[in-house]
């Protein structure tokens, strides 16, 4: 099957469900983030996981409405913190409501989630899924200490990057594959994969935050800059700068003018070609989940289609 077949009938089944409920209000932000649509990668791994196995996946739809759940969830919650005015194109959930009814229904979307996941009646998938879970709240809070941390390195940063973000893809491929009864060594080589593939994916997010269009990707351009994220154009940035331009460079963050600032900053990084580092770095982690898919003899049109799509993504 084609990436495409797992994305339409991924949607197909989060989507067809309504989430009803008092106070409307509670239940409302579910039904309005999960409709504000999204890729849907992180269920269809799931389902191509288990497919690789098995002639059909029904029995993998409510490991994929989990996983969407899971991500919503963090999402709305990340949404707060980060302070992030979209999503998807859209206001976030915090700006149409409020941040406590944000809080109040994320935390229901991430209930919704365990719903489905006890409908599998698998102890072996809960316990890799809490897994999931635990890491990714261990990457989301590296990456707040990260803003008052001045000495972030390369490798601490892509080691968030792989907890906050990446677990959550190569989890949902290898659950797919442990649900169907998979053997160790192609469930830790999905894992693996995902894994790369993900900081691949992250990279690129930071990539299109700064060197990106909004247009194309639905959420405000610069935003890493304006919230002085040290984001890997950032570290990247802090690495190539003399001293002098360094100095220079955190000075521009003084600045109260929002869209001078980030048109100053872009331009020092251009000219550093800290745009072209970042793709570069990208570029090496799909490279490497590439190579570990190569050594798989499982039908992997879905996947080599996704590698392709993350890399050349504007979106």
């Amino acid at each position: 099957m084609k990436l495409q077949e797992y994305i339409t009938a991924a949607s197909t089944a989060i989507e067809k469900n309504k989430f009803e409920g008092q106070p409307n209000n509670l239940y409302d932000p579910l039904n309005y983030i999960i409709r504000l649509g999204g890729k849907r990668i992180r269920p269809a791994l799931a389902l191509i996981g288990y497919h690789t196995l098995k002639p059909d996946f029904e029995t993998a739809i409510p490991l994929a409405k989990a996983i969407e759940y899971f991500h919503n969830f963090s999402l709305m919650h990340d949404d707060i913190m980060d302070k992030s005015p979209l999503r998807r194109g859209q206001q976030s959930v915090h700006l149409k409501w409020n941040e406590a009814t944000a809080i109040l229904s994320g935390d229901l979307m991430l209930i919704e989630c365990y719903k489905e996941l006890t409908k599998m009646k698998n102890v072996l998938i809960l316990e890799k899924f809490n897994q999931m879970a635990e890491e990714v709240c261990r990457g989301q809070q590296l990456d707040m200490d990260f803003e008052s941390n001045e000495k972030v390195t390369i490798s601490q940063y892509i080691e968030m990057i792989r907890l906050k973000t990446s677990v959550l893809l190569g989890k949902s491929l290898s659950m797919g594959a442990l649900l169907a009864h998979a053997d160790q060594i192609l469930i830790n080589a999905f894992e693996k994969f995902g894994e790369l593939m993900g900081i691949g994916f992250q990279i690129m997010d930071d990539y299109l935050d700064t060197f990106g269009e909004s247009a194309k990707t639905g959420k405000k351009i610069g935003q890493d800059i304006l919230d002085k994220k040290r984001a890997l154009p950032f570290l990247l940035a802090e690495n190539t700068l003399s001293r002098k331009e360094k100095k220079e460079f955190i000075a521009l963050f003084s600045s109260y003018d929002e869209e001078k600032l980030v048109n100053e900053v872009r331009a020092i990084f251009i000219d550093h070609k800290i745009d072209q580092q970042t793709m570069d770095l990208a570029k090496k982690y799909f490279k490497e989940a590439e190579e570990i898919l190569n050594t798989l003899t499982v039908d992997k049109t879905a996947l080599n289609e996704l590698v392709a799509f993350l890399r050349i993504r504007n979106y």
